[in-house]
């Protein structure tokens, strides 16, 4: 009888011995639970708790999950419950940072996509806010899919619990060779700059008050550190964690995809086999000009918000980012195709509609923006290290080499078997091994 955790209720429950009404509560772990749940529920709870069922769990829930309404059920009650979260996603995707999520999602987005993600090391509160948003999408984005994105390892705070209440569900494993994932990460841009601005500003103004730092949030510097290999290497959080993340989520049915296959001409043709493979919406071919597109171009430079006077606003963002409650003015504005759009809202779009002097002015206005923009990503762009410096860093130190080595075998060792024919295309983790295989 799976009941251990539960033995206090149980026995309650047996006994009569629990009391509802008011605000009497009853203890569940480190949380509590209102006694009428117990009360109101108590055949069903009791039946539940020495049924065959329940020996499925690792964590076993104190009701059956069949039977919960979770729309009106609160996300921390569901959590000292030991209740899966609610089973709405199509899919889970999982990789390390810096392989291409944030292009897949913008192309996810174009086949009616939600994502479903986090940002914390606490199983709890990482718990919560996939719960909160899984059914804040099924009340209001039915006419959608969603999928939960999972790039962050979780350690703190009953991690293995977490995992243990996502439920079963196909998986989308992104990967990339791990030299050029590293050098990604190394050239990982920070804008510390304040992204709203008026119009009375100059245009080289607002650029030059773009503010890019490289690294992490604790070590922002002018330019690329290539020092900075060993924290990316290690920082199990964010990077080359595949293997453990698989494992804990038990996973069974995965789908892989090596980066170089959501990029350029390629990209809607994967996009195509994914919709088959996880049953979505095949990608509309209007939007193939964004598909081939490199996404993540204006990283850390949009949004940027222009104010028109005291009232309204307009913002150049990536044109992969337009929400349905925004509206694209971007050919009022920009008389050429361009990889920026611009989007406000109905009222500063009416007000535009009214002033064709004002228009002209902005248009004028955004193509010199724009223009100033493209000559600061140049310069940022001249500053990239590039995988020969990231595999002349390993060559210098060998015992990193084996380290590195090491960390790998274990990150891809399932893609060996399931994808061999990535692993066969990784040039830059070639070279690596090259090298670092002699030296152990």
């Amino acid at each position: 009888m799976q009941q251990d955790k539960y033995k206090e209720i149980y026995s309650a429950l047996i006994s009569s011995n629990i009391e509802g009404g008011g605000q009497a509560f009853f203890k569940i772990g480190v949380g509590i639970i209102n006694a009428n749940i117990l009360i109101n529920n108590k055949e069903r709870i009791l039946k539940w708790l020495v049924s065959d069922e329940i020996k499925l769990y690792k964590y076993p829930p104190l009701v059956n999950p069949i039977d919960i309404d979770y729309q009106t059920l609160d996300a921390r009650l569901a959590w000292d419950m030991n209740l899966p979260l609610p089973n709405f996603a199509k899919f889970i995707m999982v990789g390390s940072h810096g392989v291409g999520f944030t292009g897949i999602k913008a192309f996810l987005d174009l086949c009616g996509g939600v994502e479903i993600s986090y940002q914390s090391n606490n199983g709890c509160e990482v718990y919560m806010t996939l719960y909160k948003q899984l059914i804040n999408h099924n009340l209001n984005n039915k006419n959608k899919f969603c999928y939960i994105s999972l790039r962050e390892l979780v350690t703190e705070f009953e991690s293995d619990k977490l995992y243990s209440l996502i439920p079963a569900t196909k998986v989308l494993n992104i990967i990339r060779d791990p030299i050029s994932n590293l050098t990604s990460l190394i050239n990982n841009k920070v804008n510390m700059q304040q992204n709203e601005f008026s119009i009375e500003q100059s245009p080289k103004f607002i650029v030059d008050n773009i503010n890019i730092k490289y690294g992490f949030i604790y070590d922002l510097q002018d330019n690329p550190d290539i020092t900075q290999i060993p924290f990316w290497m290690f920082f199990r959080f964010m990077t080359f964690h595949d293997d453990i993340l698989k494992s804990k989520l038990n996973c069974k049915d995965v789908y892989c995809i090596d980066m170089k296959e959501i990029v350029g001409d390629s990209t809607l043709k994967t996009m195509q086999k994914l919709a088959d493979y996880f049953e979505f919406e095949k990608p509309n071919k209007k939007y193939k000009n964004i598909f081939n597109r490199y996404i993540s171009k204006y990283a850390s430079f949009l949004p940027l918000t222009i104010y028109i006077n005291q009232t309204y606003k307009i913002t150049l963002i990536d044109s992969t980012n337009i929400k349905d409650n925004e509206i694209n003015i971007t050919k009022l504005l920009l008389d050429s195709k361009s990889d920026i759009s611009i989007i406000t809202n109905k009222e500063c779009f009416n007000f535009l509609l009214n002033d064709n002097k004002l228009v002209s002015q902005i248009k004028t206005y955004i193509k010199t923006l724009i223009k100033n923009i493209e000559i600061k990503l140049e310069q940022e762009n001249k500053k990239r290290l590039n995988e020969k410096h990231i595999l002349e860093y390993f060559k210098k130190d060998k015992q990193l080499a084996i380290a590195f080595s090491k960390i790998l075998e274990n990150h891809i060792t399932d893609i060996k078997k399931t994808r061999p024919d990535i692993i066969q295309s990784w040039q830059y983790y070639k070279e690596f091994l090259n090298f670092s295989s002699n030296l152990a």
